[in-house]
């Protein structure tokens, strides 16, 4: 099997997705080097927009930055069907920083039933949360962090 690179996060609010908006669909992307996947992704899509959301490369490939070649076969693939935005996420990360031409302000939080459970779901959430906006801020620690995980996934083999 061979080394892929992915997202981190999970899908989190997926089962509302396809009600959110009629038109919405998921979108699978692959880009192949000598008929072997090297880079795929799964976006979710509205008539107008498609979000970066689940990227992962074939790491043997990383030097040819085969995550980035996909990325841009996908915004000339949208620009042709339609897509007026392509929402690349939060987070730094030079490509964005280089692709994107402008901000968009988002909010995040969470809705819950007044139950008892509900009250014990937020110590378990709201500290990663408020750790990864702090770290996102601090380019620097950010760096060091991406740099640490990076480390943490080659040692566990992944």
């Amino acid at each position: 099997m061979r080394s892929v690179r992915g997202s981190r996060r999970g899908v989190g609010a997926l089962p509302w997705w396809p009600d959110a908006e009629p038109e919405c669909r998921g979108v699978l992307s692959v880009l192949y080097a000598a008929g072997w996947p090297v880079a795929a992704h799964f976006a979710p899509r509205s008539r107008t927009v498609l979000s970066w959301w689940f990227p992962a490369y074939d790491r043997a490939c990383a030097r040819y930055s085969p995550g980035l070649l996909l990325l841009m076969r996908m915004l000339q693939a949208a620009a042709a069907d339609g897509i007026e935005t392509v929402d690349l996420r939060s987070g730094p990360a030079r490509y964005k920083e280089s692709l994107k031409t402008r901000d968009l302000r988002k909010y995040e939080g969470a809705v819950g039933r007044p139950v008892p459970g509900q009250a014990a779901h937020w110590p378990g959430r709201e500290p990663a949360r408020a750790a990864r906006r702090f770290v996102r801020r601090r380019p620097r620690l950010a760096g060091a962090a991406a740099r640490a995980l990076e480390e943490l996934g080659r040692l566990r083999g992944h």
